[in-house]
């Protein structure tokens, strides 16, 4: 929930990642890929930080915007799977202590 920290040509910002923030960022990335086949190179990709500030982006920074944040979002759930499977194993092997010593 706390997003990702990005650099926006200097300035660092929170792009946020919660879950309906990735269906954004897949319709972002989506459309920073038209545009790259256009041709465009401007900064005309709008994107709002957590800050609520709007970053004009070039397609091509909105792209690797939406690549890192997915990333991002992925190793979350990366690291959720790995506690849910400890979390899985301890209790078949009826281990309280590792159980309880399971944190984020």
């Amino acid at each position: 929930m706390a997003g990702l920290e990005y650099d926006f040509n200097g300035e660092s910002d929170v792009v946020q990642t919660r879950p309906l923030d990735q269906i954004n960022l897949l319709g972002l990335r989506a459309k920073s890929v038209a545009a790259i086949d256009q041709g465009i190179t401007d900064p005309v990709m709008k994107f709002r930080v957590a800050q609520n500030v709007t970053r004009y982006l070039t397609p091509d920074g909105m792209y690797a915007l939406t690549n890192d944040a997915l990333a991002h979002i992925e190793e979350i759930y990366d690291h959720s799977w790995e506690l849910k499977d400890a979390i899985e194993a301890a209790f078949k092997e009826e281990d309280r202590n590792v159980i309880v010593s399971i944190a984020w």
